[in-house]
């Protein structure tokens, strides 16, 4: 069993045994077969009818918080029912490092779950996994750090600056050659 707490300081636990994994998998709606890491689901704002969005469990559960918070939610809502938490409010006390450290405490109750079942293979994808996001996000981090990047945002900067100038000298021209029209227009018309 791993927990989590939100922003309103609630431990929340998250427990995954055949029960739990047969509740989810069950539950209205669900597309979450937490068997198999590599079960298709639909991530949000994806096709549902188009087979070609749908991406892998482990996989989309680490890049699509909306969906990771769908199954959050069918985890915890029988200790939110038994507190009288709704899900917006379960919602609400999830600001984005306790959504984080949810994520972060599921796949560690994920892969220990394999492990009980004899499933190493799965609990390995999910090592793996985190690896692979853990050097990413070091690679990334290195990137943002590198001072060529702030060479690149002055450049960028500059070139908005000249595009806005640009287009307001443009519009102002505009502006000025219909009032030149309308000013020549109106004095035929008066002439």
């Amino acid at each position: 069993m791993t927990t989590f707490r939100d922003d309103a300081d609630r431990e929340w636990a998250i427990k995954l045994n055949i029960g739990t994994v047969e509740r989810v998998r069950k539950a209205p709606g669900s597309q979450f077969n937490l068997y198999d890491t590599a079960s298709l689901v639909t991530p949000t704002g994806a096709n549902a009818d188009d087979p070609a969005e749908r991406k892998p469990l482990a996989e989309a559960l680490a890049s699509d918080l909306p969906l990771f918070w769908e199954l959050l939610w069918c985890l915890c809502e029988p200790q939110a029912t038994a507190r009288q938490v709704t899900p917006e409010q379960f919602g609400e006390a999830m600001a984005g490092r306790c959504l984080l450290a949810a994520r972060n405490a599921f796949r560690d109750e994920w892969s220990d779950f394999f492990r009980q079942i004899g499933r190493s293979d799965c609990a390995a994808v999910l090592l793996k996994q985190r690896t692979y996001e853990t050097k990413a996000l070091a690679v990334l981090e290195m990137k943002l750090a590198d001072p060529r990047l702030k060479e690149i945002d002055q450049e960028v900067e500059r070139a908005l600056e000249i595009t806005a100038e640009t287009q307001l000298i443009n519009a102002l021209n505009s502006g000025r050659g219909k009032l030149r029209e309308l000013s020549e227009s109106s004095q035929a018309n008066s002439g």
